[in-house]
C-alpha cells in the first residue's frame, strides 16, 4: 500500500512495464505522480470513481482502454505455416535482439535492457523458469516478441510486439500458439492477457474472450 486507495509496485527507472499502480477512488489519483516520481508506469483505474476522476480531473493525460481477456488453452495439432522462425530467448544476445524489437515498437528507453537482463536471469531458464520470452525472426532479422509469465496454474501473455513492416503475416498468431504450447507442456490451461483495442481481434481468433474493460493511464 502506497497511499489510501493506491497500491502497486514501482521498480524501474526506464520501463513502464515494471511499474504498475492500481487506484481506487478519486483521492488516490492525486498521489500517482508522487508515487511514480517522474518514472514511466501504468496506473490502472479499478473503480468507477477513479475512472470518472481521471476523465474529469482536467489533466492532459487521456484514459486509455485495454481489454482483459482469457481463455482455456487447447493446443491444436494443425500445422499452420508462418514466415517466422520462433525460438525461446536463452542468451544475452537473444535478449538484446528481443529488446530491440520491444523497444522500437513500444518506444521504451534503451537503458531498460539491463533491467530486463536482471529479470531474465532471475525468472528465465537459468532462474526459476517462470518467464519465457520468445523471439520471432524473419530471414534472420528480429521481427516480433512475446512473453509468457507463469504464476501457479495460470499463464499471462505480455509484450506481444511486431515490427510494423512485418505485420499482417500471421506472426503474432504464431507467437500465441507457441506460448500456448509451452503452457500446455507444463499442464497449464488458464491464460490471461490485456489487449489493446487494435489487437483484440487477434486474440479473439485464438480463443480469447473479453472478461472486462480495463481503463488505464500511462506515464509518460
Amino acid at each position: 500500500m502506497l497511499e489510501d486507495g493506491l497500491v502497486g509496485s514501482v521498480s524501474s527507472a526506464f520501463d513502464r512495464f515494471f511499474n504498475h499502480l492500481f487506484a481506487t477512488g478519486v483521492a488516490a489519483l492525486g498521489e500517482v505522480e508522487a508515487a511514480l516520481a517522474g518514472r514511466p508506469g501504468f496506473v490502472w483505474l479499478c473503480d468507477d470513481a477513479a475512472a470518472a476522476g481521471a476523465r474529469t480531473g482536467g489533466g492532459s493525460r487521456p484514459v486509455r482502454v485495454k481489454h482483459g481477456m482469457g481463455t482455456t488453452i487447447r493446443v491444436s495439432e494443425m500445422d499452420q505455416q508462418t514466415p517466422a522462425s520462433i525460438t525461446a530467448v536463452s542468451s544475452f544476445d537473444d535478449l538484446a535482439d528481443w529488446h530491440g524489437v520491444y523497444r522500437d515498437v513500444f518506444g521504451v528507453d534503451p537503458r531498460s535492457l539491463d533491467e530486463w537482463r536482471r529479470v531474465h536471469l532471475a525468472l528465465g531458464p537459468t532462474g526459476d523458469n517462470s518467464l519465457v520470452l520468445h523471439l520471432a525472426r524473419v530471414d534472420g532479422s528480429a521481427a516480433a516478441t512475446a512473453a509468457a509469465f507463469f504464476d501457479r496454474n495460470v499463464v499471462g501473455l505480455y509484450s506481444f510486439t511486431t515490427r510494423e513492416s512485418m505485420r499482417g503475416r500471421g506472426i503474432a498468431s504464431a507467437l500465441i500458439r507457441t506460448s500456448h504450447a509451452v503452457a500446455s507442456a507444463r499442464g497449464v490451461e488458464p491464460a490471461l492477457l490485456q489487449a489493446t483495442p487494435e489487437a483484440r481481434s487477434i486474440y479473439a481468433r485464438a480463443g480469447y474472450v473479453e472478461e472486462r474493460v480495463l481503463p488505464v493511464l500511462t506515464f509518460p
